[in-house]
């Protein structure tokens, strides 16, 4: 679930994805071994993570996401940090398509895209 802007029992707060936190390039979830394959091969191949075609199974941060076809736009952190209906909503759209469409979630001037699992 911390693949988004949640809710962390801890802090009482709405906290970012962890990618944010961790500040990571890629998040890998789920049975990674096959998109670990293949982010290790285009890594390996000079792309880098704003640039190479993205497996199943993991989220990135981009600056940009034109061209993520059939994604859903889930309510950015801002909002869903200062409205609890927002995060209701991007709760039940992530709850809803985490596994069959891209999700992007606007965090500050770039956004979280996970890419749905390969079933």
């Amino acid at each position: 679930m911390r693949r988004i802007a949640h809710y962390d029992w801890w802090s009482d707060s709405v906290r970012k994805s962890i990618l944010f936190d961790a500040k990571a390039d890629i998040l890998i979830y789920g049975m990674g071994e096959y998109p670990l394959v293949d982010c290790i091969r285009a890594l390996s191949e000079g792309q880098t993570p704003e640039t190479m075609e993205i497996p199943g199974g993991t989220a990135v941060i981009r600056k940009s996401t034109e061209g993520i076809q059939k994604a859903y736009t889930l309510p950015s952190f801002a909002d869903v940090r200062d409205k609890k209906k927002s995060f209701k909503t991007a709760f039940n759209l992530f709850y809803q398509n985490r596994d069959l469409n891209p999700l992007i979630q606007p965090q500050d001037t770039r956004s979280l895209v996970q890419f749905p699992r390969r079933c």
